[in-house]
């Protein structure tokens, strides 16, 4: 597996050279004196963290270069003209790319301490695909969905273990040979999942590749035959009683304890749920609590066929840019370097919060637990037009998830829920985007 992985990596790094050749940049050099003196004004959530994560060691290197944290969010990049650009989502880095808010780092892959081979392919992969084919900016950290399972639980039903590589059919069969009698307190679930029923249905259309808007977000496209069958799934699934969805739950307002508590993977009465890989994070809180440890494992989410080594849920959770018109780029250029380089993800997967490093080799665990298999994904290509549609998304899903319900009580058919799924969701959609052309307007 990693010789396949490091020999992608090199041609990465071949093509690096190749784009720096090519580039008006190729003679700028952004090597920093340990001595030099500066001011860097750097995004991100808080100065504490930061500190403890990277500041700390920079300065230790660079005493000299003084560093300011300002919140990391987007509506403030203007205003506060950061050197150091943190951008939590791939969306955000595409409109600063599109913007020209960022400078080009393909000559960083290039430079020998940097050791660009041993990073994960698909993450630069991604950022160039969202960056017009050019590099500008790196994360140290990737995440993906995952099938998690309760050892335990299986071994209790004698129901065989989920194995890698399954698809979204088959993870339902199995969720269903768990026994589905049993009071509320007692009984347990063969599978469960945040939100609505309408959740399983769009991810399972999500792994497929299915989008329910055109490209530009103006046209509602989920009465085809792919998300019928989808939402069928769904509504079989949630019929067979071995499913659970907490609805409306808000997770945010409960108490450490009481989210526990809500979420029947930790409760042990689920035997299967997905979740992001961060998700193992809090696995290990639990596992410090003094509460019966689960025996869990995990593998890749259900997959699709026809694409094998895809993933709709591969996401980058933390990417590091230089601002293009930062006034000390070669400060900004060393410091996005360290916090994506060899040592930084050395020392931070010691206490790694759950997300897996793009540099693989540190993703260790005592556990036994097997990051392997999420070297493979590849991510999928996303529309960059639906993150304006948030508020849009979110009704929708809800109304998507009403409609289901209809199904699965019986008061509606299959067929007549996604003609008022398609229909009124047609009517929302195009009720976002007047507003949003309403507000652009008055900007």
């Amino acid at each position: 597996m990693k010789g396949p992985k490091r020999v992608f990596a090199s041609l990465v790094v071949v093509s690096a050279v190749l784009v720096q050749g090519c580039s008006g940049d190729d003679n700028e050099d952004y090597a920093l004196d340990t001595n030099e003196a500066g001011q860097l004004k750097v995004m991100y959530v808080d100065e504490d963290t930061f500190n403890q994560q990277y500041g700390n060691a920079f300065n230790l290197k660079y005493p000299n270069i003084e560093i300011e944290v300002v919140a990391a969010q987007p509506d403030l990049i203007e205003k506060e003209n950061p050197d150091v650009i943190l951008m939590n989502t791939v969306t955000q880095y595409s409109e600063l790319v599109e913007k020209g808010t960022l400078l080009d780092l393909e000559p960083m892959l290039v430079e020998e301490d940097f050791k660009s081979a041993d990073l994960l392919a698909a993450s630069l992969q991604l950022l160039r695909e969202q960056g017009s084919g050019k590099l500008f900016g790196i994360s140290p950290y990737f995440s993906a969905n995952a099938l998690y399972y309760n050892k335990d639980l299986f071994d209790k039903f004698k129901v065989p273990l989920p194995t890698e590589r399954m698809t979204w059919p088959e993870v339902i069969e199995l969720a269903k040979r768990f026994p589905t009698t049993g009071s509320e307190e007692e009984r347990v679930y063969g599978f469960t999942m945040d939100d609505h029923l309408s959740s399983l249905g769009f991810t399972i259309g999500d792994t497929t590749g299915f989008r329910y808007t055109d490209a530009f977000g103006k046209k509602v496209t989920i009465q085809t035959d792919g998300w019928k069958q989808a939402f069928g799934m769904a509504v079989d699934a949630q019929k067979s009683g071995a499913f659970y969805f907490p609805g409306d739950l808000d997770y945010s307002q409960l108490s450490f304890d009481e989210y526990l508590n809500a979420d029947l993977f930790f409760s042990g009465k689920a035997a299967m749920t997905l979740k992001g890989t961060s998700y193992a994070g809090t696995m290990k809180v639990y596992a410090t609590l003094g509460k019966k440890p689960i025996n869990w494992g995990w593998l890749t989410e259900p997959y699709d066929p026809a694409n094998p080594d895809v993933s709709s849920s591969f996401a980058l959770t933390e990417i590091y840019g230089v601002n293009a018109n930062s006034a000390n780029k070669k400060a900004a250029w060393q410091l996005v370097k360290d916090i994506n380089g060899d040592v930084a993800a050395k020392l931070l997967s010691k206490t790694n919060n759950g997300n897996l490093m793009t540099r693989t080799q540190y993703n260790t665990s005592n556990d036994g637990v097997n990051y392997d298999p999420f070297y493979t994904l590849q991510p999928r290509g996303q529309s960059v037009h639906m993150h304006t549609l948030s508020d849009f998304n979110r009704s929708f899903r809800q109304l998507t998830g009403k409609e289901l319900q209809a199904v699965v009580s019986g008061s509606k058919s299959l067929d007549e829920a996604m003609t008022s799924i398609q229909n009124e969701g047609q009517l929302e959609l195009d009720r976002t985007n007047k507003q949003l052309a309403e507000a652009e307007k008055t900007e």
